[in-house]
């Protein structure tokens, strides 16, 4: 027993990396349990459009959305969400995909429409940029 006392302090660098390592997997593993926004893929957000009927969220600024958007999607940048909700009343009970460029505004943008309840919220993992990968059709105004 002493001599493992002795091999932690003599590596104490080593033990707390592991440390850090298990308290980054735990979280890593915890967070999809409560997260607001379940990310799925280009392919899994087609299977949701077509047999659920998603309403689709661009939140991306107009030029974005001009530049190139998933069809039927409706366009509410980011910061103007609060203020234009009830936009999206229709969708309150039916699932809800958000994209963005990326997927990183989308997963932000989840959490705070979960907070006004909206429930079945998905967000297109990698973005725009991931559906234009799969070769999927994108509108333009």
């Amino acid at each position: 027993m002493e001599q493992s006392g002795e091999f932690v302090t003599n590596h104490w660098i080593l033990f707390t990396a592991l440390a850090v390592v298990l308290v980054l997997l735990v979280n890593e593993l915890a967070g999809g349990i409560g997260r607001a926004v379940k990310e799925i893929s280009p392919q899994q957000a087609v299977q949701l459009m077509n047999r659920e009927g998603a309403t689709i969220l661009d939140v991306r600024d107009s030029g974005d959305f001009q530049a190139g958007h998933i069809v039927g999607a409706i366009n509410i940048p980011e910061a103007r969400i609060p203020e234009r909700l009830r936009e999206l009343e229709a969708a309150r009970e039916k699932p809800l995909l958000l994209y963005c460029s990326t997927g990183m505004v989308s997963g932000r943008t989840g959490s705070l429409l979960k907070k006004h309840g909206f429930g079945r919220l998905y967000s297109l993992r990698g973005g725009i940029s991931a559906w234009q990968q799969e070769n999927f059709p994108v509108a333009r105004d």
